[in-house]
């Protein structure tokens, strides 16, 4: 039931894609380990008291020149808060996400998104819940002054032939700006069996299309931006994990991305919590169209994971002129567990 339900979730996605997008967004390899850049309902989204993960990825996309390379980070910490909430078993969940891409010194963007998200349990069994997230955080754009770098891929305006003309009246030789945006998402967390799970949302950014254009902001409002992704896990027999998954994304009318990956856990002992996890993947409807391999592991509450892209086509021109791209990520959940209170054995005297 549940991969007849992934398999439509797919042919719906892909029914919805169109095949142009914008090359300058935050991406990454392992989609799993930024849960709340994809959705601000995922902040809580584990069993445990508290997460941080972090992810590192270097991109030779030789944007600026030969020497200097794209590259993306991002952060997040997020906690748990039980006994809050309509019923005893409901929880809250606060985090905070922090994202950056840029090409050394030339270009940047960052972003910064704190978030809350409540978790309704449907099932106290199976403890099946769906989350309900919001963020509201701030976006900022900044370019430096470097004339290649402008007229080669038209970030200013999107036309490559845009002069330098943009600096005229900067300060210290660079421009940057800034704006508020909000976040809204939902999550589906479902159990189907002791050994197996669904994960399922949709979420939305951008809602009011903030301005964040380097010369005209009102010539350069961000569009809508919706991101869905699905995800499955379920144990084959003692040792095999299977876990597939998708993240699409699409700003406005167009789809930047779709990411599908198929991956692999072998449990080296059965009863231990040490996990060997192997996988591949495309990333699909984009003009720099990869294939992806992943590796990692989980190590009692850690996972380390390191991905390789490969580019394939030409239609990403010299944006996807390099080697590929590599990244490293780490997660780590935190379980603090409150030290119980023994009660005061009376004793009494002997007469």
């Amino acid at each position: 039931m549940c991969i007849r339900y992934i398999k439509y979730s797919l042919i719906i996605a892909l029914s919805l894609v169109f095949v142009k997008m914008d090359a300058q967004f935050i991406h990454f390899t392992h989609q799993n380990m930024n849960p709340l850049m994809i959705n601000p309902g995922n902040t809580g989204g584990f069993s445990g008291t508290f997460r941080g993960a972090a992810i590192l990825r270097d991109q030779d996309w030789r944007t600026a020149s030969s020497s200097q390379e794209y590259q993306m980070v991002n952060g997040s910490v997020d906690i748990n808060i039980d006994g809050i909430g309509f019923k005893p078993e409901d929880w809250i969940s606060a985090g905070v996400n922090f994202g950056r891409q840029g090409v050394t010194s030339d270009f940047s963007r960052t972003e910064i998104y704190p978030s809350l998200a409540y978790h309704f349990v449907l099932n106290k069994k199976t403890m099946s819940n769906i989350a309900v997230g919001f963020s509201a955080g701030t976006i900022i754009n900044s370019l430096d002054r470097n004339s290649n770098f402008i007229t080669r891929n038209g970030l200013v305006t999107g036309d490559p032939g845009d002069g330098l003309d943009v600096f005229n009246n900067a300060q210290d030789g660079n421009i940057s700006t800034s704006a508020f945006d909000y976040s809204l998402g939902v999550v589906l967390d479902a159990p189907l069996s002791k050994y197996s799970g669904v994960k399922f949302g949709i979420a939305m950014r951008q809602p009011f299309r903030p301005e964040v254009g380097l010369t005209t902001p009102t010539a350069d409002r961000l569009s809508r931006d919706f991101t869905a992704f699905a995800s499955l896990n379920t144990e084959i027999n003692d040792r095999l994990i299977f876990k597939p998954g998708f993240v699409l994304n699409v700003e406005g009318k167009v789809a930047r991305y779709l990411n599908l990956q198929t991956n692999f856990g072998y449990k080296v002992v059965p009863d231990k919590d040490i996990v060997l996890n192997a996988g591949i993947g495309a990333r699909l409807v984009t003009d720099i169209p990869s294939l992806m391999l992943l590796v990692g592991a989980d190590i009692k509450g850690l996972t380390i994971g390191l991905g390789y892209d490969h580019f394939v086509g030409n239609a990403g021109g010299g944006l996807a002129s390099g080697p590929g791209a590599v990244e490293l990520s780490l997660s780590k959940v935190f379980n603090i567990y409150k030290k119980p209170e023994p009660q005061p054995i009376l004793l009494c005297p002997r007469l």
